[in-house]
């Protein structure tokens, strides 16, 4: 399933996706694919979104408004950036993010489900929440986040591998991790608010 050149789908209804086959944007030559979500988007997958050549990055938009749903207990991972301004909801296994994304919308994540942030830059807007009873594993990644995430997600939110950066107000009533990685800017955790500082099984940073 290919997106050409400088191709754009635009959803305003529900896409269900099922399958074993990837959503593939040709990035072979500018402009890349795009996504724009308006609609509902269900992803009952472990199939991924990624590109067919590398020259440039396609996206993918949830806007205002439009849900990303992931119904399957596999992993679906992005290497298109992924921008998410609307909700995701994360009902089982793992949305994982290869590229960058700008995000100024909702996310809720189920329990024994992840929202794994891989790799690239994500700038999250100032009062960014994390809703449920599910996990944030930040596992490679920059988040800038220049005001307040709000964690209260039942499994909380692991910094592994990576940065969290500029000025990071951790808020929440979800347990923050620090496992590896590093903390840049000036952050805070804020009253009433819990951080456990350890070494992941196997790792000692």
């Amino acid at each position: 399933k290919e997106l050409a050149v400088g191709a754009e789908l635009i959803n305003e209804g529900t896409i269900t996706w099922t399958g074993t086959g990837n959503i593939i944007g040709n990035s072979t030559a500018s402009p890349g694919a795009v996504i724009r979500n308006r609609g509902t988007f269900l992803a009952d997958t472990d199939s991924d979104i990624v590109p067919a050549g590398a020259a440039v990055i396609s996206n993918f938009y949830n806007e205002p408004g439009a849900t990303f749903t992931k119904t399957n207990p596999g992993t679906t991972y992005s290497t298109w950036q992924f921008h998410n301004a609307g909700t995701v909801n994360i009902n089982e296994g793992w949305l994982e993010w290869h590229r960058n994304g700008t995000h100024t919308g909702t996310f809720n994540i189920a329990a024994n489900s992840w929202l794994h942030v891989f790799a690239g830059t994500h700038s999250m807007a100032d009062g960014t929440p994390f809703n449920g009873s599910g996990n944030v594993l930040i596992n490679g990644a920059t988040v800038n986040a220049a005001g307040v995430l709000n964690n209260h997600l039942g499994g909380g939110v692991e910094l592994r591998n990576g940065w969290i950066s500029v000025n990071p107000q951790l808020r929440g009533s979800g347990l923050w991790k620090w496992t590896g990685g590093g903390i840049s800017g000036t952050a805070s955790l804020g009253a009433g608010c819990t951080m456990e500082v350890s070494d992941r099984p196997g790792a000692a940073e």
